[in-house]
């Protein structure tokens, strides 16, 4: 008689109440891959990410084992899911993995605790484990197959409760090579998420040498450098630029792409695909810390592709040391910043809120340090409190006086069978060198900042202000201080700061109290919805025409006070009429797509752009007085289609979506330094990138001497 059969959920769930972006399930098409490569059709797997779908599979047909991830975008909502299936087959083998769990036995046992749910944990890579848990299981009669037998047994990398006691084991081999695990793209099993759209996501390596106090890979079981080899990389590529579906973007996890040599060829196999397939317009990655010499190559084969990453976190020496992050070359980094200016489509980096030994003032210098780089793309929020890191551990948070709150983020939020599920984030909201009315203070100048440098609403007045050595945060400072007193431009930082201070609550009661509010949660969605205050704010007064007005009205006349001594009103007018005119979002709302446009400049403007070096000569085709502007058309494509699809619901939230899919790539650009990034070419065309020269000649070496 032939055997059924064994039955397996695996789940990456991620919350899909809110229509946003949403990525591969790419962890458990890993240990599927795996799984069947060792017991073939003896088993089926069917693979999860969207809640609904998942509890719609339990309510039609009980599995024989159900496994789901653990990051803290889906905790909540993996235990409401396993809570309903322990309910409707008390007796499931449930299993869980992943980083959202401390890395002492101590916390280990204290989340099992709280979670009685789960029979068996799998720490680190999890595909081992959960094949060994199938072995075993396959060799069950059916009637053994439960949670009880389950967490009487013992598997390498797991953790189980008996008797309300710690049992197993965390330690972790550190895998070599891992091309024993097939590829779960070649094999089809996410043909199905692909179909959906959703962001393809791919890793090359696992692991990190770094230790950072708050980064979840500065673990010691996480430190040793693992590969695939590269025709596997390459094939994984193949399969999905070739698939038949357009994406926003290619996402890699490796915690430091280009640690090694032959990420080389992995970026140029990637700049292969996209001139023939154009079927993704980014590429996103973490480069690495280490900042060697080839990876100027890889900068050069991805191109317009990508951003030169350079992850500083703080360029403060004080804050640098109470992260661990002092290994980290400053001068190699910016020297990668250097080489690679003319062809990436900007540099990047992370400046970090809130850290151990950061103070108001430190956190300013080290923005306008930052814009003194070249870099132009500067992301970074309040550093959130992540299970297993040092930064977390009580030890820290005595040395340092952390004090943390608690709040709701973005897409972490949904009603399934009619039970709202939230996740929640906890954040640090002072320290011994400061306060949280700074913090909230710094919120604000973030979100206006992150406006205007990471998501390029100003990159030309940048430049200019950059070469004339004017500090951007002084700017936005005054702007700040007098926007309070100027009605329509008083209502958006009236927005943001409400929005900033009401965010956080002192304990995760308190959210729970404050969310069983019918009132309440009937705004937690549409276009009250929980959101990124750094991409809301830009949302919110680009779909009013009125506050985006008054928000350069604003800026116009602090900048007429500031620059009196080197510019003039027609200068300041002149910049930011091309700053707005290279929005393309605002282009879109007012019916106006077109990918290229001719802006009339004065000739004291078009001087002054040629002295900062924002545009060159050859970009403005024998004409004095007209600059032509263009985008990457693929991307335009993209962004007109997606505003198609949330044609009947453009608010804040979804106008925070598009920034997300397209950060960085929604303003208009100088056209030849477009052509220069698409083409790769070598030559220098870009006045753009002369723009960076400047901003590193005006005291390159003096800053990197402090």
């Amino acid at each position: 008689m032939k055997k059924n059969k064994l039955l397996i959920y695996l789940a990456d769930l991620a919350h899909d109440y809110q229509k946003m972006r949403q990525f591969v399930p790419l962890s458990v098409g890993y240990i599927a891959a795996y799984a069947y490569s060792l017991y073939g059709d003896r088993i089926e797997i069917k693979l999860f990410k969207s809640p609904d779908k998942l509890l719609d599979a339990l309510d039609d047909r009980k599995p024989d084992l159900l496994g789901l991830s653990n990051y803290t975008w889906n905790l909540e909502l993996g235990a409401f899911v396993a809570r309903r299936a322990k309910a409707l087959y008390p007796d499931l083998p449930f299993i869980m993995g992943g980083p959202n769990i401390g890395t002492d036995l101590s916390d280990i046992e204290s989340f099992l605790q709280e979670r009685d749910f789960v029979d068996v944990y799998c720490m680190y890579g999890s595909e081992r484990p959960v094949a060994d848990i199938i072995g075993r299981l396959l060799d069950q009669p059916e009637a053994n197959r439960n949670g009880q037998w389950l967490r009487a047994q013992t598997f390498d990398r797991c953790c189980t409760l008996v008797d309300g006691r710690l049992s197993g084991n965390a330690a972790s081999e550190p895998e070599k090579e891992l091309d024993f695990l097939p590829s779960p793209y070649t094999t089809h099993l996410l043909d199905e998420f692909l179909h959906e759209g959703m962001i393809p996501m791919f890793e090359t390596n696992r692991g990190c040498p770094y230790s950072c106090t708050y980064c979840f890979w500065g673990v010691d079981a996480l430190n040793k450098l693992a590969k695939f080899s590269l025709d596997r990389a390459f094939a994984e590529l193949d399969y999905v630029t070739r698939f038949g579906v357009d994406f926003s973007e290619l996402y890699f996890c490796d915690a430091n792409f280009g640690i090694l040599k032959r990420d080389v060829e992995i970026a140029q196999h990637i700049r292969a695909r996209y001139n023939e397939t154009q079927s993704f317009s980014s590429v996103i990655v973490y480069w690495s810390k280490a900042a060697q010499p080839h990876m100027i190559e890889i900068g050069k084969a991805l191109g317009h592709l990508t951003t030169t990453y350079v992850a500083f976190q703080s360029l403060d020496e004080d804050v640098l040391g109470a992260m661990k992050r002092k290994n980290i070359n400053t001068e190699k980094l910016l020297h990668l910043i250097t080489s690679l200016k003319e062809y990436t489509h900007s540099p990047q980096t992370d400046i970090l809120v809130g850290s151990p030994e950061e103070t108001v003032e430190s956190h300013l210098k080290s923005l306008d340090r930052a814009l003194g780089f070249g870099i132009l793309k500067i992301n970074g929020g309040e550093i959130r409190m992540l299970p297993g890191t040092e930064m977390a551990d009580v030890e820290s948070r005595e040395k340092y006086d952390i004090k943390t709150k608690y709040r709701l983020f973005e897409g972490g939020i949904g009603i399934y069978r009619d039970e709202l599920i939230y996740e929640l984030e906890e954040t640090i909201r002072a320290t011994s060198t400061m306060t949280e009315p700074e913090m909230i203070e710094l919120r604000i100048l973030r979100a206006l900042f992150f406006g205007s440098v990471t998501l390029a609403e100003h990159w030309p007045l940048l430049s200019y202000l950059s070469h004339n050595d004017v500090s951007f945060t002084q700017v936005l400072l005054e702007v700040i201080a007098r926007g309070k007193d100027r009605p329509k431009f008083a209502d958006s930082l009236n927005w943001l700061r409400k929005e900033a201070e009401d965010e956080f609550f002192d304990t995760p009661e308190d959210i729970a109290k404050h969310v069983s509010n019918p009132k309440v949660r009937d705004n937690l969605f549409g276009e009250n919805a929980f959101l990124k205050l750094n991409f809301g704010y830009m949302g919110r007064i680009i779909l009013d025409n009125a506050e985006y007005s008054a928000y350069y009205d604003e800026f116009r006349a602090v900048l007429i006070d500031q620059t009196s001594h080197f510019s003039s009103p027609e200068i300041i007018d002149d910049i930011l009429t091309l700053c707005r005119s290279r929005n393309y979002l605002d282009r879109c709302l007012r019916g106006n797509a077109e990918t290229e446009i001719s802006l009339t400049l004065s000739s004291a403007t078009i001087e002054a752009l040629l002295d900062c070096g924002y545009i060159s000569s050859s970009q403005l085709n024998g004409q004095e007085d007209a600059l032509h502007l263009e985008i990457d058309p693929v991307t335009a494509n993209q962004i007109r289609m997606k505003f198609d699809d949330y044609a009947d619901r453009l608010n804040p939230f979804t106008m925070s979506q598009f920034m997300q899919m397209f950060w960085g790539r929604c303003h208009m650009e100088p056209r030849d330094r477009f052509l220069a990034l698409k083409e790769n070419d070598p030559m220098r065309t870009s006045g753009f990138a002369d723009s960076v020269d400047n901003m590193l000649d005006n005291g390159l070496t003096e800053q990197v001497s402090k």
